[in-house]
This record gives structure tokens, C-alpha cells and sequence, in this order.
């Protein structure tokens, strides 16, 4: 029997983690994006809890840290610029976690470090997903047509897979 085959629909933070470990596990890996390249940029992220010890298994955990934002705490402020409240980041679970890095980068840094061999398409989506006793078959908007044994739908809040 031949190598393992998924299809990742998602190139961010989770689908990425997907392929990172179904590459280890000697999975043949695709991921596809919609998004036309890499997408950086996004709102802060929380590393805490078992996010910790993932990207620690995953040898990450020091690569993620040096992407810290500095980020010590929350501030709000009036019309006058007079503090109202104040949430400092106190201790793994305060209001800003120790561990805090901006979407990109965490994807970034996950992306940078996939097993050789992950392959990347940009530009597609997944059209239609034929699930049968062989597997699953999958064509996309540009016309791929891509049989795996197992499809992951990692994608965002705007999904429609």
C-alpha cells in the first residue's frame, strides 16, 4: 500500500499545524489556500495552556517566543487620554498572556518550519468532495482534481467547504 494522502483546505495557524504533523506521520501532505500567497499580518494571539506544550512538541516553542509582541498588559483610556481601567498581564492566565505573537507570525513560524515535502497551493478552494469506499475526491475552482484518503477543512470564519 502506498503513502497516506490528505488534503488540507486552510493554510493558516491550524491547517498548517495539521500538515506539520501529518507530514511527521509519513502522510503525503497538500495544503490549499484561497488566499492568491502567504498571508501575514492579523490580530494578536494568546499562546497559553496546551498551546505551549504543542508548540514545544513540535520544537517550536522557542522560534514562537522570540515573535513576542512585548505586550505587558490593557490599558483604557478616556476622551482626555486619562486611565479608566487597567488589566495587567499577571501570571499564565492574566488578561495578556506571557506568550503573545501577532497571527502572522505564528503562522509564519509554523509555515517556515513544515517537513519537507508539504506541498503549498495558493489561489484555489476546494469545489466539490466525493467521499467514497476508495477515498476522497476532491476538484477545486481551478479545475484540480485531487484524490486523498482524508480531507481536513482547517479553514477560517468565512468557510464554505
Amino acid at each position: 500500500m502506498g503513502e497516506r494522502r490528505v488534503v488540507v483546505s486552510g493554510g493558516s495557524i491550524a491547517g498548517l499545524s495539521v500538515a506539520f504533523w501529518m507530514r511527521r506521520l509519513g502522510w503525503q501532505v497538500t495544503v490549499i489556500e484561497r488566499a492568491p500567497a502567504f498571508r501575514d499580518g492579523g490580530q494578536n494571539v494568546d499562546v497559553r495552556g496546551v498551546a505551549r506544550e504543542v508548540l514545544d512538541r513540535m520544537g517550536l516553542f522557542e522560534a514562537v517566543k522570540r515573535q513576542n509582541t512585548t505586550e505587558r498588559g490593557t490599558v483604557f483610556v478616556d476622551a482626555d487620554g486619562r486611565v479608566t481601567a487597567e488589566l495587567p498581564s499577571v501570571g499564565p492566565d492574566g488578561a495578556t498572556a506571557e506568550l503573545e505573537v501577532l497571527r502572522g507570525d505564528l503562522a509564519r513560524t509554523v509555515h517556515d518550519h513544515l517537513p519537507p515535502g508539504v506541498v503549498s497551493v495558493h489561489g484555489d478552494s476546494i469545489e466539490t468532495v466525493t467521499d467514497s469506499a476508495e477515498g476522497v475526491r476532491i476538484v477545486t475552482s481551478a479545475g484540480r482534481q485531487i484524490d486523498c484518503d482524508l480531507l481536513v477543512v482547517a479553514e477560517g470564519v468565512r468557510s464554505a467547504t
